[in-house]
């Protein structure tokens, strides 16, 4: 097994992962649904079981796969009990967080990768409220396929066509499940300057154009089979208004900016009041990275680390993708929780190293310090 022959520290990371996935399983088996998109999904469903066309039966505007998924479980289990979806959400979830571990690694080291698989199974199961982190509907279900994208285009050498070409298909995927997944096309497209040291110039501008082509390619093969699939069941249009144009009204729906940002820190707060963990973890980045700075004497993109600017750029996208349509819900930060988790793996050992070296006066203590050691959730 892996505990055997590992260093003592990377055995009790193991130790903590398993840990906390039994944890989120315990917690998850239940029976009732977790919050109203779970009885809509599989509602929804229960139609299609029935012989049923998603979008032109019964609709929403979720992505055509976020049903298949409920459909295929009932199909195979029956549509009595939501314990095979429990545990269908709990294997998603787990390879969810493997993946996270494997891009980390690939970024890092391989205790950066258990680091960051830790604290995505801790934020998502005991920092959001489990109608938000632990609900199997189209924000948990993305995360899986939008990470199999980043998986594809993170190494130490600079992806080809056919790796952007498969990223594309796996933003596609995911969606569709939810719609505002499809930023990451802008944030797979930047990756050639952000990782593997491209500057803004003519050929760095090729690459980010190339990268982009060979991504939309792929999203375009998806895409286009999905159009044809629901163009063989009769139900094209009711698709295309469902998943498009409704689903665009409602992510887009106009608000004010008072609105908007009146919703924001409404959603924050909620947040904040649930746990300032996650407030803390980013907060500490940032003063590392301004102290780094101002020992400088200046704030450079390039005076960042390649993993920095990869996590700054990621946590910034999938923030556009939450904000989009001025609503804030719990679940919708689902998006941000893969790059937070990639933060902390990056702050939480520096914090631990900056206490060894510099917390162990009583006098004098210096003021980050003082701030970690009042808050026992880090």
């Amino acid at each position: 097994t892996p505990l055997i022959g590992e260093p003592r520290p990377m055995l009790r990371l193991w130790l903590l992962l398993i840990v906390l996935l039994a944890a989120r399983l315990l917690i998850s088996l239940q029976e009732e649904v977790f919050n109203l998109d779970e009885g809509t999904i599989s509602s929804i469903a229960a139609v299609m079981l029935d012989g049923g066309t998603v979008y032109r039966d019964a609709a929403s505007n979720r992505g055509p796969w976020t049903y298949g998924l409920y459909w295929l479980v009932a199909e195979a289990f029956g549509p009595f009990s939501l314990m095979p979806v429990r545990i269908l959400a709990w294997i998603w979830g787990a390879v969810t967080v493997g993946l996270l571990a494997v891009i980390v690694g690939r970024l890092e080291t391989p205790r950066a990768g258990l680091i960051a698989a830790c604290c995505y199974t801790a934020f998502s199961t005991f920092y959001l409220l489990p109608m938000d982190g632990l609900a199997f509907n189209s924000s948990y279900m993305m995360v899986l396929p939008q990470l199999v994208g980043v998986t594809f285009l993170v190494g130490k050498q600079e992806p080809g066509r056919i790796r952007f070409l498969c990223a594309g298909i796996a933003v596609a995927i995911a969606g569709l499940f939810k719609q505002v997944a499809l930023v990451d096309v802008a944030f797979f497209a930047l990756l050639p300057l952000v990782l593997y040291g491209r500057r803004l110039d003519r050929d760095g501008i090729i690459a980010v154009v190339r990268a982009g082509i060979f991504l939309m390619l792929g999203v375009g093969i998806v895409m286009g089979l999905t159009h044809l699939y629901f163009y063989s069941l009769n139900a094209h249009e009711d698709f295309v208004f469902f998943f498009y144009e409704y689903g665009f009204n409602y992510y887009t729906k106009p608000v004010t900016l008072f609105v908007w940002i009146d919703s924001l820190f409404t959603g924050l707060f909620r947040l904040f009041r649930q746990g300032p963990i996650g407030f803390v973890v980013l907060g500490l980045f940032a003063l590392d990275l301004a102290m780094r700075a101002r020992s400088r004497g200046r704030l450079n993109w390039n005076d960042f680390t390649r993993t920095e600017r990869f996590a700054i750029l990621w946590i910034a996208i999938e923030s556009v993708g939450v904000s989009t349509g001025g609503r804030f819900f719990g679940h919708y930060f689902l998006q941000t929780l893969a790059p937070l988790s990639l933060i902390a793996a990056l702050t939480i050992p520096r914090v631990l190293d900056f206490l060894r070296l510099g917390g162990r006066k009583d006098r004098g203590v210096p003021i980050p310090t003082f701030i970690i050691r009042r808050n026992a959730a880090l």
